[in-house]
């Protein structure tokens, strides 16, 4: 309950800060924390090569990333957490794939 609790006090204080920046320097698409025009592939792109990074940093290598379906939608969304989830996703992934098929040598980036 108490981490609930705090990721909604972040998010409500970081959208109260975001606001109060943006009535000076206006953001586009953005409302407070919010981007009106999220696109997911792009969040996704910039999730998958950070986390293929931090692959290869540790174990010299990474698997490729293929992103299947529509890749022109766009939603409001909180672009951060977004990114968040899908790069953790991605990075737990690739770490388990790397460890799996360490010695098989079919991994490639």
């Amino acid at each position: 309950r108490f981490f609930i609790s705090r990721i909604g006090i972040r998010t409500l204080l970081g959208h109260y800060l975001e606001l109060s920046e943006q009535i000076e320097n206006p953001k586009k698409n953005y409302v407070g924390i919010i981007c009106r025009k999220t696109s997911p592939y792009d969040v996704c792109l910039t999730a998958t090569r950070d986390a293929q990074y931090m692959c290869e940093r540790q174990y010299g290598e990474s698997p490729e990333v293929e992103v299947l379906g529509r890749i022109d939608l766009t939603m409001a969304y909180v672009p951060s957490h977004l990114y968040y989830i899908l790069f953790e996703l991605l990075k737990n992934s690739m770490r388990a794939v790397v460890e799996h098929h360490s010695n098989s040598g079919i991994i490639g980036s």
